[in-house]
């Protein structure tokens, strides 16, 4: 997964919460997940092997009928610092 080789990404969009906590927050839309997609030249089935979810799941994303767990999040926040040869090398590597 991107998780794997993005593992010391940090992710655009991230901001410590404000309790101290030092947790994470990362920014979600549904319009910045299909315009990610378009960017890297992905369909959403290939677009789904980098988060490990169907092709429909993505599309759902997308449309906003429905939203990623929590746990995908940095994934998401990773993929963001893709380029298309990154992306379509790590589909393929997936693909194996």
């Amino acid at each position: 997964k991107v998780e794997k080789s993005m593992a010391k990404a940090t992710p655009d969009g991230a901001k410590l919460n404000g309790n101290g906590s030092g947790e994470i927050k990362i920014r979600y839309s549904a319009r910045s997940m299909a315009a990610q997609r378009k960017r890297l030249g992905l369909s959403a089935e290939n677009m789904g092997k980098l988060f490990g979810v169907s092709g429909h799941t993505i599309y759902g994303w997308e449309t906003g009928g429905s939203r990623p767990r929590n746990g995908q999040m940095p994934a998401i926040a990773a993929v963001r610092k893709l380029g298309k040869v990154e992306a379509a090398a790590i589909v393929e590597s997936l693909s194996g």
